[in-house]
């Protein structure tokens, strides 16, 4: 019998913090997961997540306002979603 997972994998992001400001053309995304084996994705690309749990990712900042999206998904298909907004300053 295999029991699917119904509750999505607790999602943390250290950094950045929401409604960041930047002036850098790169920002780090650093958080963890509760379930190291879930599949991390940022804007659409798979994050490798370590064995206790935390990822870490470089990611380019390309628009004056944007919106960082962070997706931990279980393997029954549960997942939280974290959406950061930004605004990179000139």
């Amino acid at each position: 019998m295999i029991i699917q997972n119904s509750q999505p994998p607790i999602l943390t992001v250290i950094e950045p913090q929401d409604y960041f400001w930047t002036y850098a053309n790169s920002v780090s995304v650093t958080g963890n997961v509760s379930d190291p084996n879930a599949t991390l994705t940022v804007n659409n690309d798979t994050v490798v997540v370590a064995p206790d749990g935390i990822f870490s990712v470089i990611i380019d900042v390309t628009s004056e306002i944007g919106t960082i999206e962070i997706v931990a998904t279980n393997s029954g298909g549960s997942d939280q979603i974290i959406k950061n907004n930004n605004k990179k300053k000139k």
